[in-house]
Protein backbone atom coordinates (compact mmCIF):
# COMPACT_ATOMS: atom_id res chain seq x y z
CA UNK A 1 0.00 0.00 0.00
CA UNK A 2 1.14 3.24 -0.93
CA UNK A 3 2.08 6.08 1.30
CA UNK A 4 -0.72 8.78 0.46
CA UNK A 5 -3.56 6.36 0.41
CA UNK A 6 -2.41 5.26 3.81
CA UNK A 7 -2.39 9.16 5.42
CA UNK A 8 -5.49 9.60 3.98
CA UNK A 9 -7.24 6.94 5.14
CA UNK A 10 -5.67 8.06 9.03
CA UNK A 11 -7.11 11.40 8.40
CA UNK A 12 -10.13 10.61 7.89
CA UNK A 13 -10.47 7.94 10.58
CA UNK A 14 -8.40 10.53 12.64
CA UNK A 15 -11.38 13.53 11.48
CA UNK A 16 -13.77 10.68 12.67
CA UNK A 17 -12.65 9.83 15.70
CA UNK A 18 -12.41 13.51 16.92
CA UNK A 19 -15.82 14.51 14.98
CA UNK A 20 -18.17 11.94 17.08
CA UNK A 21 -16.10 13.04 20.50
CA UNK A 22 -17.00 16.72 20.06
CA UNK A 23 -20.55 15.93 19.77
CA UNK A 24 -22.10 15.83 22.90
CA UNK A 25 -25.13 14.93 23.73
CA UNK A 26 -27.63 17.39 24.86
CA UNK A 27 -28.45 17.00 28.68
CA UNK A 28 -31.55 15.74 29.51
CA UNK A 29 -33.87 17.84 30.97
CA UNK A 30 -34.43 18.02 34.87
CA UNK A 31 -37.56 16.31 35.60
CA UNK A 32 -39.45 17.55 38.61
CA UNK A 33 -41.40 15.85 41.00
CA UNK A 34 -45.48 16.16 39.91
CA UNK A 35 -47.31 19.02 42.43
CA UNK A 36 -49.23 18.07 45.32
CA UNK A 37 -53.35 18.03 44.45
CA UNK A 38 -53.45 19.86 48.01
CA UNK A 39 -52.03 20.85 50.64
CA UNK A 40 -51.65 19.45 54.52
CA UNK A 41 -53.80 21.61 55.50
CA UNK A 42 -56.60 20.41 53.36
CA UNK A 43 -56.31 16.92 53.52
CA UNK A 44 -59.44 15.27 55.54
CA UNK A 45 -59.26 13.99 58.55
CA UNK A 46 -60.62 10.26 60.22
CA UNK A 47 -63.21 12.22 61.58
CA UNK A 48 -64.22 14.30 58.51
CA UNK A 49 -64.20 11.26 56.32
CA UNK A 50 -66.50 9.16 58.66
CA UNK A 51 -68.65 12.45 59.06
CA UNK A 52 -68.81 12.39 55.11
CA UNK A 53 -69.67 8.60 54.96
CA UNK A 54 -72.64 8.76 57.88
CA UNK A 55 -73.87 11.31 55.63
CA UNK A 56 -73.53 9.22 52.71
CA UNK A 57 -75.54 6.62 54.28
CA UNK A 58 -77.76 8.05 55.61
CA UNK A 59 -78.86 9.41 51.94
CA UNK A 60 -78.42 6.02 50.52
CA UNK A 61 -80.81 4.70 53.12
CA UNK A 62 -83.80 7.19 53.03
CA UNK A 63 -83.54 6.78 48.64
CA UNK A 64 -83.77 3.09 49.03
CA UNK A 65 -86.36 3.73 52.12
CA UNK A 66 -88.35 5.86 49.86
CA UNK A 67 -88.30 3.91 46.87
CA UNK A 68 -89.20 0.23 48.18
CA UNK A 69 -91.82 1.63 50.38
CA UNK A 70 -93.62 3.61 47.65
CA UNK A 71 -93.31 0.16 45.42
CA UNK A 72 -94.79 -1.51 48.73
CA UNK A 73 -97.41 0.84 49.50
CA UNK A 74 -98.41 0.36 45.35
CA UNK A 75 -98.48 -3.26 44.92
CA UNK A 76 -99.64 -4.41 48.38
CA UNK A 77 -100.93 -1.56 50.11
CA UNK A 78 -101.66 -2.19 53.64
CA UNK A 79 -101.84 -6.05 53.14
CA UNK A 80 -98.95 -6.61 55.35
CA UNK A 81 -99.95 -10.73 55.11
CA UNK A 82 -99.52 -10.67 51.13
CA UNK A 83 -96.51 -8.98 51.70
CA UNK A 84 -94.95 -11.88 53.98
CA UNK A 85 -96.23 -14.52 51.24
CA UNK A 86 -94.43 -12.87 48.65
CA UNK A 87 -91.10 -12.70 50.38
CA UNK A 88 -91.46 -16.09 51.14
CA UNK A 89 -92.14 -16.59 47.02
CA UNK A 90 -88.42 -15.61 47.03
CA UNK A 91 -89.57 -11.65 45.56
CA UNK A 92 -86.47 -9.83 46.48
CA UNK A 93 -88.07 -6.41 46.76
CA UNK A 94 -90.78 -8.13 49.33
CA UNK A 95 -87.54 -9.33 51.20
CA UNK A 96 -86.13 -5.90 51.24
CA UNK A 97 -89.29 -4.09 52.25
CA UNK A 98 -89.59 -6.57 55.22
CA UNK A 99 -85.94 -6.04 56.21
CA UNK A 100 -86.02 -2.35 56.02
CA UNK A 101 -89.38 -2.29 58.27
CA UNK A 102 -88.31 -4.53 60.96
CA UNK A 103 -91.27 -5.25 63.22
CA UNK A 104 -93.38 -1.70 61.99
CA UNK A 105 -95.46 -4.77 59.88
CA UNK A 106 -95.15 -8.11 60.59
CA UNK A 107 -94.44 -10.13 63.32
CA UNK A 108 -91.19 -10.61 65.12
CA UNK A 109 -91.08 -14.48 64.18
CA UNK A 110 -91.64 -13.51 60.22
CA UNK A 111 -89.66 -10.53 60.31
CA UNK A 112 -86.57 -13.53 61.65
CA UNK A 113 -87.49 -16.05 58.86
CA UNK A 114 -87.78 -13.18 55.90
CA UNK A 115 -84.47 -11.95 56.90
CA UNK A 116 -83.01 -15.25 57.22
CA UNK A 117 -84.22 -16.25 53.67
CA UNK A 118 -83.46 -13.12 52.19
CA UNK A 119 -79.28 -13.84 53.70
CA UNK A 120 -79.13 -17.76 52.58
CA UNK A 121 -80.28 -16.21 48.71
CA UNK A 122 -78.10 -13.48 48.90
CA UNK A 123 -80.71 -10.87 48.24
CA UNK A 124 -78.10 -8.05 47.40
CA UNK A 125 -80.48 -5.43 48.84
CA UNK A 126 -81.62 -6.89 51.89
CA UNK A 127 -77.68 -7.48 52.58
CA UNK A 128 -76.59 -4.22 51.45
CA UNK A 129 -79.36 -2.68 53.42
CA UNK A 130 -78.04 -4.99 56.57
CA UNK A 131 -74.75 -3.84 56.29
CA UNK A 132 -75.74 -0.23 55.68
CA UNK A 133 -77.23 -0.80 59.14
CA UNK A 134 -74.61 -2.08 60.95
CA UNK A 135 -72.60 0.82 60.52
CA UNK A 136 -71.10 2.48 63.53
CA UNK A 137 -70.81 6.06 63.57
Amino acid sequence: MGGKKYRDRMNRAKQMATATAAIVPPPSPVQRPPAPSHTCYELDTETTLADKLARAIDAFKDDIRRNIGLWAAIEFGSDSIALVAAAMREDAKAQLAIVMTGTQHVSSPENTKVSELALYQKNPGAELWIGMDDVQY
